[in-house]
């Protein structure tokens, strides 16, 4: 939310000042999320990601445990996935774990399921072995987002 009021001089001495008004900023929507993932060993084709959640766009929940969506591409940070998203205000949850045959699916890179709201933060990077989630590639203390 925004509050603001006008005031114009017109002449020395003299102005006019509206009442004070508040409007609610609404940010642009969110079609597509990007999860980015760094390996210091740089072996991604062995890691994919288990996704779920009201947010993603259908067809983009991974269908089984033991078929984890593979990363597409990559950047400067290492490895990247972009999501379709339907609902930008709703959960995306995601696991980064072994992806078969070249490792065994139920060894995941942290122990816990993460979410993330694609509204709030279209764009996440995240580092091997570190449960954070962060909104910039940085990738430190001043830009961790609290899981959803």
């Amino acid at each position: 939310h925004v509050t603001y009021r006008a005031v114009l001089t017109y002449a020395p001495g003299q102005t006019v000042t509206s009442d004070t008004r508040t409007v609610t900023i609404v940010q642009a929507g969110v079609a597509t999320a990007v999860i980015h993932y760094n390996r210091p060993d740089g072996n991604y084709a062995a890691w994919g990601l288990h996704l779920w959640g009201d947010g993603l766009a259908p067809g983009e929940a991974t269908p089984g445990w033991t078929t984890p969506t593979a990363f597409e591409g990559s950047d400067a940070y290492g490895a990247l996935h972009r999501i379709g998203i339907a609902d930008d205000t709703q959960r995306v949850g995601f696991i980064v774990h072994g992806m078969p045959p070249l490792t065994d699916p139920n060894i995941k890179d942290t122990p816990n399921d993460r979410f993330f709201i694609p509204l709030a933060t279209p764009e996440i990077w995240l580092r091997q072995g570190d449960p954070r989630i962060f909104s910039c590639p940085a990738a430190d203390d001043s830009c961790v987002v609290p899981s959803a």
